[in-house]
């Protein structure tokens, strides 16, 4: 078997990988960064109801 289905699937959406802000690179070494603002997310889980705690995470 030489390919598989991670090899010639999609690997764009937005749940696959990484999800940056605006799909931008991601930064691993925060001494690299030249910048003036940097965002920061926040884990949201969007697949529950407006209940606290399982939607806003731990």
């Amino acid at each position: 078997m030489t390919t598989n289905a991670y090899q010639t699937g999609r690997l764009d959406l937005p749940f696959v990988g990484h999800c940056t802000f605006a799909k931008s690179p991601v930064c691993l070494d925060w001494n690299a960064i030249d910048a003036d603002v940097a965002v920061i997310g926040v884990p949201n889980d969007m697949g529950t109801q407006w209940r606290p705690g399982a939607r806003f995470g731990p």
